[in-house]
């Protein structure tokens, strides 16, 4: 320390008495003030005493704390004549330095905490305050910013005269930005009937997990559903085995069960309403047929509908169901309800129909769109179908009657057991067939096939197509232009002009109606080789020679195999009497049948009849094309 003096502390006063002069010292930092040494009294002067000693350090400048206590020891020790050097009888205040509030956990944070576990103690943040030296001198602390606070979130709690930090619920610590809660490990979905939980190895202390902690935090919680146990029980053990968090569903409230609506039961399968699995494959084409009913017959039943069953949330809370609706069906032409307000019957036999609701019964299915995705395929097992539209690509119409399409047919498949009336055309050059059991008729084909046991008749133009009929091919009513195609016909053409100028290839082939007896054609075969086996073994001579040079032991089983070759040669006359008579009525037929062209006959046009083939080098007008049987060719005269 250094001494602290002015001149009047050793001269004495002109009057003779003078005080004790008390002599103090200053610590270098300023911040403590002792006596050093002590100048005795003059005259009636005052001896060391405290009072004194406030006066003197007061002249001095110290306007710091003075401790009173320390200050009479030291009186005493001067009047002893000891040193109270040792003794600080006033001290500064040092400044106070920031402090950021700050935790100390008590257990591992990384693992959940349990309602009113303590979490750990809160030190609160400390604002900076400036000291003062023993002589009134302020002295700054090292830092003056403000200090980090600590706020609480969710679920935490602070005991404000122990400062310690406890969770409210079971989950985990979450300590970020200066905020610090505890983010609930039991979650309750928001309909209120599921309850479910993380769950790890241990909890914040370090202590195994437990059912029953659950069972009281659930109970806490309101839940009055009683908890899955096993599941519970699952989770904590894996949590266990793999040192890793486990996720489980531990409650489960009762939901509500909605009551059944009514429902149309149907008594005849009817198309699917959607697309159906085909060979794994999805076909959004095939959706079945249209089935058929008899006059009379129940269609369908109404199915009345159930009451609901009331469930209750994990809360103990009732949660009412919906009952079921009733049954919407809607009759359509030709269905009645019976009178027992279930069934429903068929008023007329025909094509049974559902859709929108409706049930219906028609003789002539009409669909009155195009058939494409919308509806599927369409399949009839008995009657008509009419098309209000047309038949798209890669799509199909069967019928065991009459098929009529009021648009195009494209790259499409139409079978009908009686005719098909296409009032637009038929456009298939991705492939596709018309098959008809009776004629088809259509205003043009494009790249098209077509079958028919009857009469096709083209009104424009029939290009690049092949055509078969087992009648006659007709293209008069329009155009009536044929060219790059290939005609087969039965009983003859007529057409208004054939080939083009370009000489593109176009057949047309007269084919009468073959019956091939494949049958018959094996048992000729057949008996061909028997016969020729007879005659290489026993010879080809009379029956009386051959069994005259037969040895009599064996003349019984000769004649057994002559007779056999008898009955053999006869039927072999049978056989070829009727391919004859059949052979006649083909070439009749041919001889019948006339290609007849109104117009021109292309060059580049080829002509058959059977299998005599006759090319067409110039241009022919009105020619008329038949079978010449005394001349085994085609013969050709022109008007």
């Amino acid at each position: 320390m250094e001494p602290y003096m002015t001149l009047d502390d050793v001269l004495p006063p002109i009057d003779g008495s003078a005080d004790a002069r008390l002599e103090f010292v200053i610590s270098q930092d300023r911040m403590a003030v002792s006596i050093k040494h002590c100048y005795p009294p003059v005259g009636n002067g005052r001896t060391p005493c405290p009072q004194l000693a406030v006066e003197q350090l007061g002249e001095a400048g110290i306007v710091a704390d003075i401790f009173m206590e320390e200050l009479e020891q030291a009186c005493a020790l001067l009047l002893t004549g000891d040193s109270a050097e040792h003794l600080i009888v006033a001290q500064g205040r040092p400044p106070i330095e920031l402090k950021d509030a700050a935790i100390i956990f008590f257990g591992n944070p990384d693992f959940p905490v349990l309602p009113g576990m303590r979490i750990g103690r809160l030190s609160p943040a400390v604002a900076a305050v400036p000291g003062m030296a023993v002589d009134g001198q302020e002295i700054l602390p090292q830092n003056n910013h403000v200090p980090a606070t600590i706020s609480l979130g969710d679920n935490i709690t602070l005991d404000r005269n122990k400062r310690v930090l406890s969770s409210q619920v079971y989950g985990l610590i979450r300590f970020e930005e200066g905020r610090i809660c505890v983010e609930p490990l039991i979650r309750i979905s928001e309909d209120h009937f599921q309850v479910s939980s993380t769950f790890y190895r241990v909890d914040y202390s370090g202590s195994p997990l437990t059912p029953p902690m659950f069972s009281e935090e659930l109970k806490r919680l309101g839940v009055v559903i009683k908890p899955e146990l096993p599941a519970l029980q699952s989770a904590l053990a894996r949590a266990a085995a793999v040192n890793a968090t486990q996720d489980a569903i531990i409650a489960i409230g009762v939901a509500p069960t909605p009551g059944k609506d009514g429902w149309l039961e149907l008594s005849v399968k009817v198309r699917e309403a959607g697309p159906i699995e085909v060979e794994g494959r999805i076909d959004y084409c095939e959706r079945g047929v249209f089935p058929f009913v008899e006059e009379d017959e129940i269609v369908a039943v109404l199915h009345p509908p159930t009451k609901g069953v009331p469930g209750m949330d994990v809360f103990g809370k009732p949660h009412p169901a919906r009952d079921g609706r009733s049954a919407r069906a809607l009759m359509g032409k030709n269905v009645a309800l019976l009178p027992d307000g279930i069934g429903l019957k068929a008023k007329i036999a025909g094509m049974l129909l559902f859709e929108k609701q409706t049930l219906a019964v028609t003789e002539c299915l009409e669909v009155k769109r195009d058939v494409n995705f919308v509806t599927g395929n369409i399949r009839a097992e008995k009657g008509s179908v009419k098309i209000h539209g047309a038949v798209s690509k890669g799509f199909r119409v069967d019928a065991p009657g009459h098929v009529i399409v009021w648009d195009v047919v494209e790259s499409a498949l139409v079978e009908a057991g009686e005719d098909v009336h296409v009032r637009g055309g038929l456009i298939m050059p991705a492939g596709g067939m018309v098959k008809a059991g009776g004629q088809v008729v259509a205003q043009y084909a494009t790249n098209a096939r077509i079958e028919a046991r009857g009469d096709v008749i083209i009104a424009n133009e029939a290009c690049n197509s092949k055509i078969r009929a087992g009648g006659r091919f007709i293209a008069t009513k329009g155009s009536g232009i044929v060219q790059g195609s290939e005609i087969v016909c039965g009983a003859g053409a007529c057409i208004n002009e054939l080939g083009s100028p370009f000489g593109t290839h176009t057949m047309v082939t007269v084919s009468a109606k073959d019956t091939v007896h494949t049958a018959l054609l094996k048992e000729k075969s057949k008996l061909r080789r028997r016969v020729r086996r007879v005659d290489e073994i026993i010879g080809i001579s009379d029956p009386k020679t051959i069994l005259t040079r037969t040895p009599v032991s064996k003349r019984q089983a000769v004649a057994e195999i002559i007779k056999a070759r008898i009955r053999d040669k006869a039927r072999l006359e049978e056989i070829g009497e009727i391919l004859a008579q059949e052979q006649e009525q083909r070439l009749k037929a041919l001889e019948a049948a006339k290609v007849i062209v109104h117009g021109t006959v292309h060059s580049g046009v080829v002509i058959k009849f059977g299998g005599y083939v006759l090319n067409v080098l110039e241009s022919i007008a009105n020619a008329t094309f038949s079978f010449d049987r005394c001349g085994r060719g085609i013969s050709v005269s022109s008007r």
